[in-house]
């Protein structure tokens, strides 16, 4: 299955109060914790939402209490169900008991540090440690410990590479994604191995990867500015992606996998790409024509609920789904969802 896809949507409105921090935009990532509450990590601010009504942290700069930073960067809950999320003053881990925030900065406050401080990405591996990319940082803090234990190259200490996105493959071992391919290590060791990737037969452009995603034991898919590409981690073959080679200008701002096998590629052009187990492909996209279409295709995030609700972040706000068989149908826009006179109970 190919091509777009219309959706149906219900127009709403995008306030929660007259405060315009209670207007959330840009979500740039979305997750649920064990409680079944979803986060929503905006440019202007974190959001929990309970299903009935949406609740706001913001920065205060004369509180250290609150969330270090504007906007959330990335976003992830640990296996504990702690809620971590990451800006371009490092990291917050959110305190259920008190609903506050304790502050994590890799670098401190001196000097360079803002600019080591931000962190791009967030993930929990298998034995629960929070791993850290940043502005050419890879870190990494132990459960249980609030120590930050820096990552460098093997043969080159103090050389830190630009890393995008991190994975984790079955045998345990992490992957990078970075500015001029992949790089890898075990997670007991403080040394990864560097992977530089080349475009096929043009050994001159080095491959930025942006995004990745395990798709085999031994297969990650990259995502770079010249397209989808697969890499077989034992062997180093680099190749094309066949399936997705219609997709190759995608802008691809996350790839996440779904409950099914499956993967949701998000594009901030160009609107949200289902992958099946089966190797199939659905595009959803805005239509001028079809009012319960995405209201945007600027998609930069996603998430299928314990429910098997798909959430849609984009430029604008929040989207939820259902999924059906061959389509999604659009249940709850950004534009009213918020507004507690218009609360919306989860399907």
């Amino acid at each position: 299955v190919g091509g777009d896809a219309p959706i149906a949507v219900q127009s709403m409105t995008n306030t929660l109060t007259s405060d315009p921090q209670a207007t959330i935009r840009q979500i740039n990532e979305i997750a649920e914790d064990d409680l079944g509450y979803l986060w929503f990590g905006a440019a202007n601010g974190l959001y929990r939402y309970d299903g009935y009504t949406l609740t706001g942290f913001h920065h205060d700069v004369f509180d250290s209490t609150t969330i270090s930073s504007r906007g959330v960067i990335d976003l992830v809950v640990d296996k504990t169900g702690q809620v971590w999320s990451s800006s371009i003053a490092g990291v917050n881990r959110f305190d259920r008991k008190t609903q506050t925030f304790q502050r994590y900065l890799p670098y401190g406050e001196e000097g360079d540090a803002k600019r080591q401080n931000i962190v791009r990405d967030l993930f929990v591996d298998k034995d629960n440690d929070l791993w850290l990319a940043g502005h050419e940082t890879l870190m990494k803090i132990r459960h249980g410990s609030s120590e930050f234990v820096e990552i460098f190259e093997k043969g080159a200490h103090g050389q830190r590479r630009n890393i995008r996105s991190i994975s984790q493959a079955v045998d345990g071992q992490i992957w990078c994604a970075t500015a001029e391919g992949v790089a890898v290590l075990s997670p007991s060791d403080t040394a990864m191995t560097y992977h530089r990737l080349f475009l096929p037969r043009d050994t001159s452009i080095a491959l930025t990867v942006n995004e990745m995603i395990f798709i085999s034991d031994l297969e990650l898919l990259l995502s770079t500015p010249f397209g989808f590409f697969v890499y077989h981690t034992e062997s180093g073959e680099l190749t094309r992606d066949s399936l997705l080679m219609e997709y190759g200008q995608f802008n691809v701002s996350q790839i996440i996998e779904g409950r099914n096998n499956d993967f949701w590629i998000a594009s901030r052009y160009g609107g949200l790409l289902h992958v099946t187990d089966q190797g199939q492909t659905q595009l959803y996209t805005h239509s001028d024509e079809d009012s319960r279409s995405l209201h945007t295709d600027e998609v930069v995030s996603s998430l299928v609920d314990q429910f098997g609700n798909l959430w849609v972040g984009t430029m604008t706000g929040v989207e939820k789904a259902r999924i059906n068989p061959g389509a999604i149908q659009l249940v709850v826009n950004s534009n009213k969802f918020y507004r507690p006179e218009n609360r919306v109970s989860r399907v």
